[in-house]
């Protein structure tokens, strides 16, 4: 009698497996890295335009300058305290009014160490203007780095009011500390701190060598604003400034908020 063996499995299912398996697999991510899950239909044209940008840069001033300036500021602010407890001895006016502003910084009574920070600047600037600035700019970081936004900034907009008249032009140093200075404000004191960096830009600009104020300021204030996701207004310094892959991020960014026929 002839041998039976069992049916072979028929190909037709296993091509309607395939098939489904391929109906059900999940789609791509997209260049974000996410499901294209809930995307209009003129997303795939915007997302053929957007290349791949590094992420945005910290406000960060100069790091060579800053941590020069920083390691001369240090030495001179040690010295400085040191001849001022030894001129207090001798009952030097000026010196122990020094000494008093830095107590009142140390007992967090911020207010006095911003009125006699100005009041003894006033004294100084007839006859030590150089002195009286360092004075200005040393109280605002003092008062900055105890979080301490409005005196430390009613002092910076004072150092950079002062310099602008009494004619003072821009140095690289002077740019790195008003950078030094705009960074330490704290996240929650945004109106003195703009204040203070559109009063620097003006400064520059009239006294500069350029005339719509330095470019290293405006990419500061331009990276403020793009974080704070104004795009308006950080486009307006990124033009002026020269960070153009900062800039272009920005404006891609900011496309991204209306409709792809916009692009």
């Amino acid at each position: 009698s002839p041998t039976t063996t069992a049916p072979a499995p028929t190909q037709p299912q296993q091509r309607g497996r395939s098939r489904r398996n391929r109906r059900h697999r999940r789609q791509p991510p997209n260049q974000a890295g996410t499901p294209n899950v809930g995307r209009r239909p003129g997303d795939r044209r915007l997302a053929f335009f957007l290349p791949t940008l590094p992420a945005l840069p910290s406000l960060q001033p100069n790091r060579r300058l800053a941590l020069q300036l920083e390691m001369s500021e240090s030495k001179a602010s040690s010295s400085a305290a040191s001849s001022a407890r030894r001129a207090a001895r001798r009952k030097d006016p000026a010196a122990k009014l020094r000494l008093k502003i830095t107590r009142a910084i140390e007992s967090e009574n911020y207010y006095l160490a911003e009125q006699l920070t100005h009041s003894q600047y006033n004294r100084m600037k007839a006859t030590n203007l150089k002195g009286g600035l360092e004075l200005l700019y040393t109280g605002a970081k003092d008062l900055l780095k105890a979080r301490q936004g409005n005196e430390g900034g009613s002092l910076g907009l004072t150092y950079v009011q002062e310099m602008m008249e009494f004619k003072c032009k821009p140095t690289p140093e002077d740019i790195v500390r008003i950078q030094s200075l705009f960074v330490m404000f704290p996240a929650e004191d945004i109106k003195p701190r703009l204040e203070f960096m559109k009063e620097a830009i003006q400064w520059t600009a009239k006294y500069g060598p350029c005339p719509y104020g330095d470019p290293k300021l405006h990419n500061d204030l331009a990276r403020f604003h793009d974080q704070a996701k104004e795009f308006s207004k950080a486009n307006k310094h990124y033009v002026r400034g020269t960070r153009p892959l900062d800039h272009a991020r920005c404006v891609l960014t900011w496309a991204q908020k209306g409709y792809p026929s916009e692009l």
